[in-house]
């Protein structure tokens, strides 16, 4: 009777402790579930914080590129516009001479003066084709001021090689 008791006290107390153990194993569970909960949550946090500055980001760069579109049609608006300045002011000179030489003509019937009228027309003709060749074969473009607000098209730089 004492042996059973001595086994039976040994099996309450190794109960006692297997008890023990599995709540304290139980409760060290619990706890680390709290903090993976906790953590799980601020990686949710973090990540919808990602996402919404990915989504920024993204729009930021739509803006980006749209404001890049919008600097190359500038770009091109200005190229084009300073083509035509470049060939009003370049054109409108020899023309210039054309008509004053054919006002002279008209004014001036002299044979001697006539020659000299239709030299200067026909160099100032010339001048115009060759700019307006000098125009064709742009490939590359320089430009230089015009004006305060104005530029205009380098043709000396076709002279140089640079766009030829």
């Amino acid at each position: 009777l004492n042996i059973q008791r001595g086994i039976l006290i040994t099996v309450l107390i190794v109960l006692a402790i297997v008890v023990l153990l599995q709540w304290s194993l139980n409760r060290h569970r619990w706890h680390v579930n709290q903090i993976l909960q906790a953590k799980n949550s601020k990686i949710e946090e973090q990540k919808r914080e990602l996402e919404k500055a990915l989504e920024r980001l993204r729009a930021a760069s739509a803006e980006r590129e749209s404001a890049h579109q919008e600097i190359v049609e500038l770009e091109r608006k200005n190229s084009v516009l300073a083509l035509a300045v470049t060939a009003n002011h370049e054109i409108n000179q020899p023309l210039m001479v054309i008509l004053g030489n054919l006002d002279l003509l008209e004014m001036n019937p002299a044979e001697e003066k006539r020659v000299l009228h239709f030299t200067r027309i026909r160099d100032s003709i010339q001048l115009i084709q060759d700019i307006l060749q000098k125009l064709n074969k742009l490939h590359k473009v320089h430009f230089k001021q015009y004006s305060s607000a104005t530029s205009m098209v380098d043709l000396d730089k076709l002279l140089e090689g640079d766009g030829e």
